[in-house]
């Protein structure tokens, strides 16, 4: 398990974390529990055991099971012990439905479906109206650089800088701000994360806000901005103008983007921020340092900080299941101090038929490069 570094209970379930229950009833034959989440790895992973009792110090691991992966109806694969854990090779494929079947002798057969999220990238661009712009020398008076699509990527050697087609399926999204000094897309195996972020995306979650609002963001000052020259300052300050009070949530916005996306905006105005009607805003704070660089060619320096619209983000999709699973979580822990000890109790949902705990899916996604393009709805 790589190292964390965002202190917030997503990023502890997501990447594997065990999952406590106690069971205060000693009476009774003890639950099963089951964690596992299916990932775009040639491995996955599988927590089996009898939640605890009352009188129980440790968790009594599940030693003898046969634990088999479907996709659809057809068996995929088998799980195997593997010290604490149960792993089996095995790579699914998005958009694909699978089953976990559970046999424990002398027990109900216990089970759980999930669906792999629909594949998809994600673009940030670069949207101008101004046809008559020549390029980097000449930067029309409002350029946006926050735009962001979910899209379907389709390419071919007669067509290698396609933009693919928006993606139109729907998708439960935990969105991390990575920090400004992160490496270039792809990241580095350990990225950095900024504490706060923002969006318009009328389907965001706002139950993790801050208490401060986007124009109050430490960048947005004028001391942070006032020695940039005017074409930095047109390209930096029209977001805080034009997005003042939009409410800046901690570590993550949680998005449940739906099916056939539309934002709603008048595109064809010269004031709106979005490349098309499936896109959104996103916004973190960014570093504001900033040193002067022998560039002739560069209309922007000092060149630091860079373009806000070089922010990268995170995106993690998850399935239907997983994603309430997640939420309960996070609202029934969001005042404690350690997020890494969880407890599951009959509030907290799950999806498994015979059994407690949750079989859901995850794909990670990050931002992609800024592309420059005029706004087009095709």
């Amino acid at each position: 398990m790589r190292r964390i570094a965002r202190p917030f209970l997503l990023s502890a379930l997501l990447l594997n974390s065990c999952v406590e229950t106690i069971v205060m009833d000693t009476h009774e034959d003890l639950p099963v529990v089951v964690y596992c989440v299916l990932e775009e790895k040639e491995t996955q992973t599988l927590e089996l055991y009898f939640a605890k009792g009352k009188s129980k110090a440790e968790y009594i691991p599940v030693t003898d099971a046969e634990v088999s992966l479907y996709c659809y109806d057809e068996k995929v694969a088998n799980f195997h012990r593997d010290g604490s854990v149960w792993i089996v090779d095995y790579q699914p494929e998005c958009g694909q439905m699978y089953q976990l079947k559970i046999q424990i002798p002398q027990r109900e057969p216990i089970s759980a479906i999930v669906k792999m999220p629909d594949n998809f990238q994600v673009f940030c661009f670069w949207a101008h109206v101004d046809e008559q712009w020549d390029g980097i020398g000449d930067f029309p008076d409002r350029m946006y650089t926050f735009s962001y699509e979910l899209r379907v990527l389709y390419q071919s050697p007669s067509h290698p800088d396609t933009y693919g087609t928006l993606f139109a399926g729907k998708s439960n999204l935990w969105v991390f701000p990575l920090s400004q000094w992160s490496d270039v897309w792809p990241l580095r195996e350990e990225p950095q994360y900024n504490e706060l972020i923002t969006t318009d995306h009328p389907y965001a979650d706002l139950f993790n806000v801050s208490g401060i609002t986007h124009k109050e963001l430490p960048c947005f000052q004028e001391k942070s901005y006032s020695q940039f020259n005017k074409n930095y300052r047109n390209l930096l300050l029209w977001l805080s103008n034009d997005y003042p009070d939009l409410p800046m949530c901690r570590n993550f916005v949680h998005i449940n983007h739906p099916a056939h996306f539309n934002n709603g905006k008048d595109i064809s105005s010269t004031s709106c921020a979005h490349y098309s009607t499936g896109s959104f805003i996103l916004s973190t704070n960014f570093i504001t340092d900033f040193e002067t660089k022998e560039n002739p060619l560069n209309p922007f320096a000092p060149i630091l900080p860079l373009y806000p619209g070089y922010n990268n983000y995170e995106f993690i999709s998850v399935s239907d299941e997983l994603d309430l699973y997640l939420r309960d979580l996070y609202i029934k822990d969001l005042n404690r101090d350690n997020l890494t000890q969880l407890y599951c109790t009959e509030n907290i949902h799950s999806n498994i038929k015979n059994g407690i705990g949750i079989f859901g899916a995850k794909i990670r996604r990050f931002s992609r490069p800024p592309m420059i393009g005029y706004r087009d709805e095709n």
